[in-house]
């Protein structure tokens, strides 16, 4: 089984039977019995076991749908018992450890000149003089970093969870909301997501009635392509 995130907030790219058609080989989910269309995007505080099924076996109840393999999932249930109430929640901070250093306006200006020095074989006072940012000297006063302007320093990620599940001996209920926020390092690269899902058994006899309703609401900001790329390339004037 191979794994790949392809982007922040976006759906995992999952192999289990590796590549098997030449259009699509994500694999089938299944929750709660259910067939999905696609990834469910459940939360994993709303899952209770997962199983994958690979071999031809086991997928071929699922017919041609199930040549990708098959991800069966389980979301949590009620039990019988009092009220119970659980919070989880978590906060955390990200750092960007290093980025591509790039030069200031002293810097970049001595290396136009010194460039233009060995691949047209001018003068310092004649490269100086012909370089594009003397024809505008205001741009002598700017001294851009980039990198603060494309990065997020200290970017918080929040994730709360809150389940609520009980019932007797006849219904059983468990209730979840969760809320996950990132601020990407990447300006313009942040993910929210809410979800929510409620599960309810019925039991009476020989007769049983499983109901289980979710959803799943989530937002992600598409950074500008190519823009680590342009950032180097851009003058610090």
């Amino acid at each position: 089984m191979w794994l790949r995130l392809l982007h922040q907030g976006g759906d995992s790219e999952i192999l289990i039977r590796g590549i098997t058609t030449l259009e699509d080989n994500t694999p089938l989910y299944v929750v709660d019995g259910i067939i999905q269309e696609g990834d469910p995007r459940i939360a994993p505080s709303d899952v209770e076991s997962i199983n994958i099924l690979k071999d031809a076996a086991s997928t071929a109840i699922y017919g041609s749908r199930g040549a990708t393999g098959v991800i069966l999932i389980t979301t949590k249930q009620g039990k019988p018992g009092t009220l119970q109430v659980r919070l989880n929640a978590s906060y955390a901070i990200q750092n960007r450890r290093a980025a591509v250093p790039l030069m200031n306006s002293v810097e970049q200006t001595y290396f136009d000149i010194v460039t233009l020095r060995n691949t047209q074989g001018a003068f310092d006072e004649d490269a100086g003089a012909s370089l594009p940012l003397t024809l505008q000297p205001y741009n002598f006063q700017n001294e851009t970093n980039l990198n603060e302007l494309v990065f997020n320093n200290n970017a918080p990620t929040e994730n709360y969870n809150l389940n609520v599940s009980g019932g007797s001996n006849d219904i059983t209920y468990n209730v979840n909301f969760g809320f996950f926020n990132q601020e990407g390092l990447q300006r313009n690269s942040a993910y929210e997501r809410f979800n929510t899902r409620a599960n309810t058994v019925y039991e009476k006899d020989k007769l049983r009635i499983q109901t289980s309703l979710g959803l799943s609401i989530d937002k992600r900001d598409i950074p500008v392509g190519n823009l680590l790329s342009q950032a180097i390339v851009y003058k610090p004037t």
